[in-house]
């Protein structure tokens, strides 16, 4: 199939980024199992259930968080930064699995913010109602490049 490519990830943002968080993530991740007593299994159960609650969700996070920054550096390395592309009538971003719209759902494509941040991003309204969005912090080229290549992209 014949691949567009939309834009690319901006590598010293990027990089930076994954590298403060994984530290972040790794470093937490390592906080958990940290028990003062040498025994943790011990040390969670005495606090109840809800330190056990804490602990599985931390984990959970951290590693799906980790699994998202594998995928990035994944794409920087061995797909030359590609970060949004068109194949075979879909919108992709990062990663198959991680994001991906077909045109014939898309009603409108801006730009825009998103989430409780307020996150600048190019953002697309579906035909059900959902908006799915890309961030634009960690992208090369500008918003307005990436929806002008976008647009572009839904005539072909």
């Amino acid at each position: 199939m014949d691949r567009t490519v939309i834009a690319h990830f901006a590598l010293p943002v990027t990089l930076f980024g994954n590298g403060v968080l994984t530290c972040a993530i790794v470093g937490g991740l390592g906080f958990t199992v940290y028990s003062p007593d040498e025994n943790l299994a011990r040390h969670i159960l005495s606090h109840g259930p809800f330190l056990l609650g804490v602990f599985a969700i931390a984990w959970l996070c951290g590693v799906l968080l980790l699994m998202l920054l594998y995928a990035q550096v994944r794409q920087i390395l061995f797909d030359n930064g590609v970060a949004v592309w068109i194949e075979g009538g879909a919108v992709f971003y990062l990663d198959r699995r991680w994001f991906s719209v077909n045109y014939d759902e898309i009603t409108t494509i801006e730009a825009g913010s998103y989430g409780r941040g307020g996150f600048k991003g190019v953002i697309f309204q579906l035909k059900d109602g959902r908006k799915k969005s890309i961030p634009l912090g960690i992208l090369r080229e500008s918003g307005a490049i990436i929806i002008e290549r976008l647009r572009e992209g839904a005539v072909r």
